[in-house]
């Protein structure tokens, strides 16, 4: 029987060193998400909101890639984020058959 020298930092011949880091999904970040529209929403021009979407934006993708997000995940992640905060606004928006009174 041959055996495999393990000793080497613990790492089994062929193996790399990476390792995948999940996330907690952002499109599940719902409290991020309600006030992410909600300031949205409050924007007085389209200008002001592109700009706070922007600045979202870099904020979510620097924190991902500071933990060490793959770049194909962390655009993954800001796309389902943006896709929860357009379906919050339109859930919020007054103009919208589905809106929920706020109490």
């Amino acid at each position: 029987m041959v055996s495999q020298n393990t000793s080497s930092a613990g790492h089994l011949p062929g193996n790399e060193d990476t390792s995948d880091v999940v996330p907690f999904p952002l499109g599940k970040r719902i409290g991020k998400i309600r006030s992410v529209a909600e300031k949205l929403l409050r924007r007085t021009s389209a200008h002001h909101a592109e700009y706070y979407r922007h600045q979202v934006n870099v904020a979510l993708a620097r924190q991902l890639r500071k933990v060490g997000i793959a770049e194909h995940v962390v655009i993954r992640e800001l796309r389902e984020f943006w896709s929860g905060v357009e379906q919050e606004m339109d859930r919020m928006s007054p103009s919208s058959p589905r809106a929920e009174p706020r109490h």
